[in-house]
């Protein structure tokens, strides 16, 4: 019935979601994954089929193709309650993957909680040391937290990681 509901109507991105879920309680991961990969075909800017992909994923312990979905679903998603939520189950499940560390550090900067950023993000920097995204980001919590040395050692290994980030001239000659 509702594969009939999704070609009379695909523009219903629910139709997508239920189908996807039934496939999944019928443990059917395959049709699941092409049914929310249908999904954000049609509704890129839908955080929820992203999650559900990201899930199926982190699920099957496949980090590497989790992270990019879960990621996106996180960027797509305002809330960023739901953000920290799902984020500290991906680093309580991987606590040594520097891109979780990274973006749990993240929220918690955005939260506005800059002693949690530094300890996650100064991890995430342990983990993936040649990250430039890392070392921007373990720079702008050192600027928040008035330690303007460390904050412009962070923005030069990252402007050196990633000469593109270009802006970090600005940041390290300005302050």
């Amino acid at each position: 019935m509702i594969k009939s509901a999704i070609a009379n109507d695909s523009t219903k991105i629910g139709n997508y979601l239920r189908l996807g879920d039934l496939y999944l309680q019928k443990h059917d991961t395959t049709q699941a994954l092409a049914t929310f990969n249908q999904a954000i075909e049609q509704f890129p800017e839908d955080f929820r089929s992203h999650f559900a992909v990201g899930r199926i994923y982190f699920q099957a312990q496949k980090w590497d193709q989790a992270v990019p979905f879960l990621k996106k679903s996180i960027e797509l998603n305002p809330d960023f309650q739901f953000r920290k939520k799902m984020s500290e189950k991906a680093v309580a499940a991987d606590s040594t993957n520097g891109a979780y560390l990274d973006t749990l550090g993240w929220i918690y900067f955005r939260l506005g909680n800059y002693q949690l950023a530094h300890k996650y993000i100064e991890r995430a920097a342990n983990f993936r040391d040649s990250s430039a995204e890392v070392w921007e980001h373990l720079g702008d919590v050192y600027e928040k937290l008035n330690d303007m040395e460390k904050a412009k050692e962070s923005w030069r290994k990252a402007l050196d990681l990633e000469a593109s980030r270009s802006h970090l001239i600005d940041k390290i000659g300005g302050k």
